[in-house]
């Protein structure tokens, strides 16, 4: 296939992993590069999933309903890859199927979180234990 460029909103790992899978089943089909790539410049964001909100902040939010451990670690790490000097994170485990999951990402927020405050620590504290 030809090299080409494009132009999209999409920054995480997983989104690239899409736009492969993507590109290479246009492929199979024998769609043009100019019709892949228009293909990927018209994708929109799918609400709630590394979307970013602007509304003239001088600071990035990036809303991502991350619902399992890996989910979390893998955006966080996206996000520290794109240059994120300092994140600040709220994540919610709601309910009692999502209880397990806390200890889990309560220790993933720990360790690639920026640290701010000592209401983090008490905070995490409670995650850690699954409260």
């Amino acid at each position: 296939m030809a090299s080409c460029a494009y132009t999209t909103t999409y920054t995480s790992d997983q989104h690239w992993y899409f736009f492969a899978g993507f590109v290479s089943a246009c492929q199979y089909l024998l769609l043009s590069v100019q019709t892949i790539v228009a293909g990927i410049e018209a994708t929109e964001v799918v609400p709630g999933r590394t979307e970013y909100i602007d509304l003239q902040q001088n600071f990035q939010v990036l809303v991502d309903s991350a619902n399992t451990p890996g989910a979390l670690n893998r955006l966080l790490e996206d996000v520290r890859m794109c240059g994120a000097r300092k994140i600040l994170l709220v994540f919610g485990c709601e309910g009692e199927e999502d209880k397990a999951k806390r200890p889990y990402m309560g220790e993933i927020a720990h360790y690639k979180v920026s640290p701010h405050s000592a209401q983090k620590y008490t905070s995490f504290v409670h995650i850690l234990k699954g409260v």
